[in-house]
């Protein structure tokens, strides 16, 4: 089967590009604590969805990437976004990835998974009852 470029050039324009731009870019932005207000901007181009929602991933925690949903929905042409800072106890700490993308499904294209940055709660206080739950999510090496 032969596929022509104008083709492919419409197909690319149907699906749409997004782009998350931060977090993650410039010095000393692979590290923060979510536990206050953080900051998630993209751009985007021909994006079908009028929403977008941010998603917080790690692809360690379990073999199909663990994601939590921390913000959204929001209108993709706000193109950033304030997240509030809180505990996500679900989201554990360590490496992770945000993400930007649709609402109804955050594993559907398009999506845009912005630099990997390090994450801390130190405003997560963890308890002799929770303490187990959190560590079943592999957030705490003990």
């Amino acid at each position: 089967m032969h596929v022509s470029p104008p083709f492919i050039a419409a197909l690319i324009s149907m699906v749409g590009a997004l782009d998350c731009t931060q977090p993650g870019l410039g010095a000393g932005a692979g590290s923060f604590d979510i536990c206050t207000e953080w900051q998630v901007c993209w751009t985007y181009e021909s994006y079908d969805p009028t929403n977008v929602c941010i998603y917080l991933h790690n692809n360690i925690v379990s073999t199909a990437p663990h994601m939590i949903r921390v913000g959204g929905p929001v209108s993709r042409d706000a193109r950033c976004t304030l997240i509030r800072g809180a505990c996500w106890r679900e989201v554990g700490e360590g490496l992770h990835f945000p993400r930007v993308g649709r609402c109804d499904d955050p594993r559907d294209i398009p999506l845009s998974d912005c630099r990997p940055v390090t994450i801390s709660q130190p405003c997560c206080t963890r308890s002799r009852v929770n303490r187990r739950e959190y560590e079943d999510i592999g957030a705490v090496r003990v």
